[in-house]
């Protein structure tokens, strides 16, 4: 699961430029350059807002115990007391700041881009 998060956080900003490049490829001139331009734009505006937006610091620690069968079990939990850990829960702000940006600013350089 922490593998797939992590793939989702680092891709967003691909995955929002593929789709917005399929959606206007007719329509621009030169779309290869959109796609290389506004890729480059978009990882930038992504480092940019997680950067003025920090994730608050957050820690996990390991509980070992024995269940009832006998057997060791290991829990991983949070320091707020969540007991799967999760990247995506953390950085949820950060992305919507993010996807707001980025929704106009795509649109803009579509425009831009226009034949």
């Amino acid at each position: 699961m922490l593998l797939l998060e992590m793939l989702v956080i680092v891709i967003l900003p691909a995955i929002y430029v593929a789709g917005s490049a399929l959606l206007a490829w007719p329509t621009i001139s030169r779309p290869w350059l959109f796609v290389v331009l506004t890729l480059c734009a978009m990882y930038l505006l992504y480092v940019a807002v997680f950067f003025l937006l920090p994730a608050p610091p957050q820690g996990y620690y390991s509980e070992v115990g024995v269940n009832a069968q006998r057997e060791t079990e290991v829990i991983t939990r949070s320091t707020d007391g969540r007991v799967e850990p999760s990247m995506l829960r953390d950085v949820l702000k950060q992305i919507a700041v993010f996807s707001l940006l980025a929704f106009p600013s795509l649109w803009g350089a579509i425009r831009l881009f226009r034949r």
